[in-house]
């Protein structure tokens, strides 16, 4: 499937927002993905899975979610 990156996960080996991409193999807590734009198109990168918290003043407690910073 192609992606895109939502994160600057490495700016200085161009894995940056916006940077598409097309997974190669999904594990549970990493992406194996192939990137085909920027200036490091051709090369196998690792898209790491990151936590979000998330707190609000009507929520008692701090929700929190591990997600991808890709999107399709």
């Amino acid at each position: 499937v192609l992606i895109m990156f939502r994160r600057n996960l490495d700016p200085a080996n161009g894995l940056c927002n916006g940077v598409s991409a097309i997974v190669v193999h999904c594990h549970p807590r990493v992406l194996s993905v192939l990137v085909v734009s920027g200036t490091t198109a051709g090369y196998i990168a690792y898209n790491p899975r990151i936590h979000r918290a998330h707190k609000t003043v009507e929520l008692p407690s701090t929700l929190t979610r591990r997600l991808f910073p890709v999107t399709l």
